[in-house]
């Protein structure tokens, strides 16, 4: 999960907890799947603790969403969100760049060199 100056961003979470339900799992479920506990995932979609990037793709392939749906910066998904996925990689790549310079990350070009990559595997 994307921090800011060392803390766990709380929408992030917020928007994990609404695909998990819009999806119909529980946190069991889900923690489950990725190898994590149940409590750690309440954690996470309360803002508290951050995941991991290799455990963040793997939530995501559990909730069936695209990664930058869950780091878009509108809040909780729409319905829109989340039946629509990216229309392209061009989205991807026009997504990642706008997080990246939201959240000052470094290292640009390595984060989205793997946007692009996600984006061409989904």
């Amino acid at each position: 999960m994307p921090r800011v100056n060392g803390r766990p961003l709380p929408a992030v979470g917020a928007r994990i907890k609404a695909w998990r339900q819009q999806r119909g799992l529980t946190r069991r479920q889900v923690a489950e799947a990725i190898g994590v506990s149940e409590s750690y995932i309440q954690h996470v979609e309360q803002g508290q603790n951050s995941l991991r990037v290799d455990k963040l793709l793997e939530l995501a392939a559990v909730l069936d969403v695209p990664v930058p749906h869950l780091l878009s910066d509108d809040g909780t998904p729409s319905a829109t969100s989340l039946e629509t996925p990216p229309e392209s990689v061009a989205d991807v790549e026009r997504a990642a760049t706008s997080l990246m310079q939201e959240l000052r990350l470094p290292d640009h070009a390595t984060i989205l060199e793997l946007a692009v990559a996600l984006a061409r595997y989904m």
